[in-house]
């Protein structure tokens, strides 16, 4: 869910027509995961009476990371310049869906620039987003189950697969 704020300011940032365009399909996108977060935070006050332990927070921005998220951007933007122009709209979301396993952050900054530039079409992008997005849950929901805790498969599966269904259907119908 928070994956979904991510993308809406990369593309409010990059293109904010296509923010404009996708934001009602990412809202919807992210149903199941605020209901979810909602439920949980409410089932866990309730049980426990306190909140949660502190998570552990790393530094988002060294070099490292920084090099490594530059180096998959370009190489993402090179592979949808390719796919598009060789295979056009099918080309297009093929790559969306293949980026969006690994990295919903690239293919969103890519897919805004193409269609800032004129290169895609206000619908194909949005459309490219949705899939890139359902494909990122979609990754989310098979490590979760193939490596979770038992108790924690049931619900992230259910989470995450209705979080990939909306994302289908947004797409579909964007």
């Amino acid at each position: 869910t928070v994956m979904l704020v991510r993308v809406s300011i990369l593309l409010g940032a990059v293109s904010p027509p296509l923010l404009r365009q996708t934001a009602p399909w990412l809202l919807f996108v992210a149903l199941p995961g605020l209901v979810f977060a909602a439920w949980s935070w409410r089932h866990f006050h309730a049980r426990t009476g306190a909140a949660p332990p502190p998570a552990e927070v790393r530094n988002p921005l060294s070099l490292r990371i920084a090099i490594q998220f530059a180096i998959l951007y370009a190489l993402i933007v090179l592979l949808v310049r390719w796919a598009q122009e060789g295979f056009g709209g099918a080309g297009l979301y093929t790559a969306s869906f293949f980026s969006g396993l690994t990295d919903l952050d690239a293919i969103s900054l890519s897919i805004s620039q193409l269609q800032r530039e004129g290169s895609v079409g206000m619908g194909a992008a949005a459309r490219a987003v949705l899939i890139a997005a359902g494909a990122n849950s979609l990754l989310k929901a098979g490590m979760a189950v193939s490596l979770g805790s038992s108790e924690m498969r049931r619900p992230v599966a259910l989470v995450l697969g209705a979080t990939v269904l909306a994302a289908a259907l947004a797409a579909w119908l964007a």
